[in-house]
């Protein structure tokens, strides 16, 4: 049943893995693997049996936001709903790939809140999302909820959750367009 596909799933993928790393979070994995469309292959960053994001590997299509990210999203909708009216201010619970920077402008501000150092170093080695990032942005560590509450108000536009840890369903805060 479901059990044995997922264990089928994740034993391919771990043999075939750029990188493998664990720590008190849990398992990551890092893999190529085809698209199912014409774009090429993506690069996927698993959190054990979940995905957390990939990337296009072309050049041409690296930039484009993926799975429920894509511009056709809510997340993704509701971000470019915002940019029409100026500058946007883009608060990120969870790192992932770091798909969401791909959003930004020169003259927006993004801040990513991450609790997994090894998240961290993965989305800096192994994607370009952030190295590629248009807006000033930064990697806030350690545990989102503790960091926000610490924090001055930032007065987010929008402030996505991605910070689960099952199959749930991320969820996105923001000010209606």
């Amino acid at each position: 049943g479901v059990a044995g596909y997922l264990a089928l799933d994740t034993s391919q993928s771990i043999a075939h893995s750029r990188v493998l790393a664990r720590n008190f979070y849990g398992a990551l994995a890092v893999y190529d693997q085809p698209s199912s469309g014409n774009m090429g292959p993506v690069r996927v960053l698993r959190h054990g049996v979940i995905e957390h994001g990939e990337q296009f590997l072309s050049p041409e299509y690296e930039g484009h936001p993926t799975t429920y990210y894509a511009r056709q999203s809510g997340i993704g909708r509701s971000i470019q709903a915002l940019m029409t009216q100026g500058a946007i201010n883009v608060g990120v619970i969870g790192l992932g790939a770091g798909t969401l920077a791909t959003y930004a402008r020169a003259n927006d501000r993004y801040s990513f809140y991450e609790i997994n150092p090894e998240v961290v170093t993965i989305a800096q080695s192994e994607f370009t999302f952030q190295r590629h990032c248009a807006a000033p942005s930064g990697i806030i560590p350690g545990d989102a909820r503790l960091s926000l509450e610490s924090e001055s108000s930032r007065q987010f536009d929008v402030l996505a959750v991605d910070a689960f840890s099952g199959d749930a369903i991320p969820c996105t805060f923001g000010k209606s367009a």
